[in-house]
């Protein structure tokens, strides 16, 4: 076990790979998604340890709401 400094842990629902890349839609402050490349390192559980491309408080994108 180790402590990972300034990562974040995301649902496996909220990350997106695309050939090679880590993806997470984010909601911006004008309430817009926009995508951003992030480092996903390894899996917890269903969770991705993020390390990089997010700051504490982006607002992610986890699952599509249908109406």
């Amino acid at each position: 076990m180790e402590t990972k400094q300034g990562a974040l842990l995301l649902p496996q629902r909220a990350v997106t790979e695309m050939q090679g890349k880590y993806l997470v839609a984010v909601i911006g402050g004008d309430n817009k998604v926009g995508i951003k490349p992030v480092k996903a390192t390894e899996k917890v559980g269903s969770d991705w340890i993020i390390e990089e491309g997010l700051q504490p408080g982006d607002r992610v994108v986890a699952r599509a709401s249908r109406k």
